[in-house]
């Protein structure tokens, strides 16, 4: 379930960062605009619906295969020789974790960058700079800042989250054999018994 609900929360930033994408000046919504009266600002790159909507496809894209491969493991018919179930019981189990913790790795690693990179675009267009002189004052907009560092927060966390699951997909897949080849001792003696 992880994945699913880390790509759907994916999907649904990523239509929330479309619906507030404004076009740059070839007509493309990859921006963030804020107007005011007198003032605007405009900052990118932003995950609007240019970069948006390719995203959505790679995260669908990612589902299926995802899918696909359990679907693969599970459609295997198990080992032929009698004793040896729990063996192809405990094969699957690990594959299915590997293929399960690379995908929630996968996600959250684009999730996090996404999100780092449309929370740096919109506190970039929250930040008002005014010339005094020499000297320079930043007038921050609320809540697009708090927005911004929200999301720039956000996006780290879920990055590190991501670099986890691949070290545990790694760790689970190179102890994968170690794990069946110790319990194949047992099997034999069950046989025997």
């Amino acid at each position: 379930m992880l994945p699913v609900v880390i790509a759907a929360a994916f999907v649904v930033m990523l239509v929330g960062t479309g619906l507030t994408a404004s076009a740059d000046e070839n007509g493309l919504l990859r921006v963030i605009t804020v107007a005011e009266a007198t003032t605007s600002s405009t900052a990118s790159p932003y995950p609007g619906w240019f970069y948006g909507v390719p995203l959505i496809a790679v995260t669908v894209v990612l589902a299926v295969s995802t899918l696909l491969a359990l679907s693969r493991v599970s459609a295997t018919q198990s080992l032929p020789i009698e004793g040896f179930a729990e063996l192809d019981r405990q094969w699957r189990a690990g594959s299915t974790l590997v293929i399960t913790k690379l995908s929630t790795s996968a996600l959250l690693l684009y999730f996090g960058g996404t999100a780092f990179i449309a929370g740096q675009a919109t506190r970039n267009v929250a930040t008002t700079y005014t010339a005094a002189g020499d000297t320079f004052s930043a007038t921050f907009r609320q809540p697009e800042l708090a927005i911004g560092v929200s999301l720039q927060v956000l996006g780290a966390v879920l990055a590190i989250s991501g670099l986890v699951f691949l070290a545990a997909a790694a760790s689970t897949a190179l102890t994968l054999r170690l794990t069946v080849q110790s319990s194949e001792g047992a099997a034999p003696a069950a046989e025997r018994a």
